[in-house]
């Protein structure tokens, strides 16, 4: 169940915020804070005029939005799901009654937080300001994104996660050739279909691979083996999947995925 709160809290509403808070300061790798730090900051935020959705399960709160509705817009404090009830549509649902409010939605994302930044374009919020992040002195300059096939793999998984093609689109190869379960695609115009087709069926989805083994690589291409999991909710109900992958990657001017094949785990 949805609902709003505004000040005073009870004692116990207070502890479950301050104890969500502190998880979301962790997961946007922000500044150290105590608990007892973060509890007087959530009673000067109120004091200042925040509010705050909740969303509880069990007569427990599983994930919150801290905000302020400003004269140009609403500004976001902290918008933070449990991990345990992440992918149902609570953090979507948020934001709609937010925005129904008929200004722009604006919040800050730790540079850390992909995760978070790919779910804020997914919903297509006005304006997300990112912290800004100087490397060390003694830091070493990052390689560009696709420099190398691992590179390329790790960007790929990030912009799956988007749901956006205009993210992926730059990664793969103008013949790339992919093989889902419903079929195999052929060509830059087949596979953007199919995959613009799978982000609007499947609501707020999370891709990840891992225990990639790479079988070939050579200066010109390249051959992973990988496990794939994902989570989402189509027609509004939780769903998920998983299996085994392979990539083929080739470099002409930049690497690039020419073949996806993603199918069952073995014996399924």
């Amino acid at each position: 169940m949805t609902q709003l709160l505004q000040p005073p809290l009870e004692p116990s509403v207070l502890l479950q915020l301050t104890e969500l808070s502190c998880d979301f300061i962790q997961e946007e790798a922000a500044q150290s804070m105590t608990k007892t730090d973060v509890e007087q900051e959530l009673n000067q935020l109120f004091a200042d005029g925040y509010q705050a959705l909740i969303h509880e399960q069990q007569a427990r709160i599983v994930a919150f939005c801290l905000y302020r509705e400003q004269a140009e817009r609403v500004f976001v404090k902290r918008l933070y799901t449990d991990p345990a009830f992440r992918n149902r549509g609570i953090a979507t649902d948020f934001l709609n009654r937010l925005q129904r409010r008929g200004l722009p939605v604006s919040m800050f994302v730790g540079a850390h937080n992909h995760s978070a930044q790919a779910f804020y374009k997914k919903q297509g919020a006005i304006e997300t300001f990112r912290a800004l992040e100087l490397p060390a002195t003694n830091a070493r300059p990052e390689s560009p994104s696709n420099a190398t096939p691992q590179a390329l793999m790790k960007q790929y998984e990030a912009a799956l996660a988007t749901q956006q093609w205009s993210a992926v689109e730059p990664l793969m190869h103008a013949d790339v050739c992919v093989t889902f379960s419903n079929g195999t695609f052929r060509g830059i115009d087949e596979v953007r279909k199919v995959f613009q087709r799978n982000f609007v069926i499947i609501e707020d989805e999370t891709y990840a691979i891992c225990d990639v083994h790479w079988v070939r690589q050579t200066d010109t291409d390249a051959i992973c083996l990988y496990r794939f999991q994902w989570t989402g909710l189509i027609d509004g109900q939780p769903a998920s999947g998983s299996g085994r992958g392979t990539t083929v990657l080739v470099k002409d001017d930049e690497w690039r995925i020419i073949t996806e094949h993603l199918g069952p785990e073995a014996g399924s």
